[in-house]
């Protein structure tokens, strides 16, 4: 199986959760794990609104965002590139998509092809939208 995590796939990854095993279970399943180019910035994003909001403290987060760093490494990145950039727009209008909800969709699109795509998302509307386009949902 190949699965692509959106942010919220991968953040699951690293901090327990709802849905974490369901996440962990999933990638070790997997041959290959993808993701956005655009989830690196989205991760940190997080794992830094979580030290903020004290969901976590600075020592857990430090150790978070160097637990992200290292599994990006086996991670296949989907650059963000014009045709990647054109399709979200698409995508945008066709779902009524947040911008970077579109961004996540398109790259997963640009790689449909990959083996036993499975597309890991816990946003219902980008889930809903991912199904509609036709790729196979991670269950939870």
């Amino acid at each position: 199986m190949t699965l692509f995590l959106d942010t919220s796939a991968l953040v699951k990854l690293l901090v327990e959760e709802e849905h974490s095993r369901t996440v962990r279970d999933a990638a070790e399943a997997s041959s290959v794990l993808v993701a956005s180019h655009l989830a690196l910035v989205e991760t940190h994003a997080t794992l830094t609104r979580m030290r903020r909001g004290g969901r976590v403290d600075a020592d857990a987060a430090e150790r978070l965002a160097a637990g992200f760093e290292e599994l990006w490494v086996d991670v296949a990145v989907v650059p963000i590139v014009d045709r990647v950039v054109v399709r979200a727009a698409a995508l945008a209008r066709r779902h009524g998509l947040r911008g970077y909800d579109a961004m996540q969709l398109a790259a997963a699109l640009d790689v449909r092809d990959l083996p036993a795509l499975r597309f890991a998302s816990f946003d219902v509307e980008l889930d809903a939208a991912a199904a509609r386009e036709g790729l196979m949902l991670l269950t939870r």
